[in-house]
């Protein structure tokens, strides 16, 4: 539905399989009681058959309609209609509405004002916020579209600052020692070895920069691992013509080839870039698979259920964006 609400129809189908799904032992014994009692024998293959091609019909349905809607924006490809495309596949993405259904937990951060609420909103729907700035720190034009891609403005990096404090507590909210997790971690090379001059104390005016990873925490089993986080607008000018997977893709090998091969060989650790969608907050490709571990671990950590501490950290780091 619209604003990331959840469309009824397709809920209600979930929902009616959930709960045939959870209560099925009950039916049986309904089923197997009511054939007991009265001695009639209950052929379940005629309801299943109705329910299926129910199922089978509500959602061609909705494919349908959203098909239509899709192929009016393909069919005028203004700028708007580009943006409005990519927003619907962001948005029907698994988790992208999550900061609109979890919880609003003050000790995860989810809770929201007036005003952070709208902004999230209109950040999400790449509106055009209220009492935004005409002009951006760089000179240019200011509106969503710029501010998401602009080094300079201070938007791109409080997103990519505030994915990176959430993927240190999620790391040490797993077991892993405060002390075992480090920011802005240095990583040694050729350049930067201890034998050759850096900018340190001793040859401050150096003009060699340190490569840093965003986060470096040890396992407990003599692991090192190294992340990288970016964040990537897919509606950028750059990006509106292409794939979301391609785009990820191109951010993920960028990262790779500027820190793997330093931690691999240099640092005798591993290295994972976090590719983050800078609308939806949501993680992609080794980010997402790493994302799940991670909150398995605090699941088995902290005894609690699976599913209620990923909705808890899906929606904080939607909330980075």
């Amino acid at each position: 539905g619209g604003l990331a609400i959840p469309n009824p129809i397709i809920e209600a189908i979930r929902n009616y399989v959930a709960a045939t799904e959870t209560f099925a032992h009950l039916i049986e014994k309904f089923i197997s009681c009511a054939s007991h009692k009265t001695g009639f024998d209950y052929d379940r293959s005629d309801h299943l058959k109705y329910k299926s091609k129910a199922k089978s019909s509500k959602a061609k349905k909705i494919l349908g309609d959203q098909r239509i809607i899709t192929q009016k924006l393909r069919d005028n490809p203004s700028n708007k209609n580009l943006i409005r495309l990519k927003l619907i596949e962001i948005n029907s993405q698994n988790g992208a509405n999550t900061t609109l259904t979890a919880f609003a937990a003050a000790q995860f951060g989810l809770t929201l004002n007036r005003q952070e609420f709208r902004d999230m909103l209109f950040v999400r729907f790449a509106l055009e916020i209220p009492d935004l700035p005409s002009h951006c720190a760089c000179g240019k034009q200011n509106n969503l579209q710029h501010a998401s891609a602009c080094r300079k403005g201070g938007f791109r990096i409080r997103q990519h600052n505030k994915a990176v404090n959430v993927w240190a507590s999620l790391i040490a909210a797993g077991g892993i020692d405060a002390t075992n997790i480090r920011k802005e971690a240095p990583l040694l090379n050729e350049i930067n070895s201890p034998s050759n001059s850096s900018p340190n104390e001793d040859n401050p005016h150096s003009d060699t920069k340190i490569l840093r990873s965003d986060i470096a925490y040890d396992d407990g089993y003599n692991n090192t691992n190294h992340l990288d986080v970016t964040m990537v607008n897919p509606i950028a000018k750059s990006h509106i013509h292409k794939d979301l997977k391609a785009v990820y893709n191109y951010a993920a090998h960028a990262k790779n080839r500027k820190y793997k091969k330093i931690c691999v060989i240099h640092n005798k650790a591993s290295f994972t870039p976090l590719i983050h969608n800078s609308i939806s907050g949501l993680p992609h490709l080794k980010a997402q698979s790493l994302f799940k571990d991670l909150v398995q671990n605090i699941a088995n950590f902290t005894d609690q259920a699976y599913s209620n501490v990923m909705v808890a950290y899906r929606a904080r780091l939607a909330l980075a964006a």
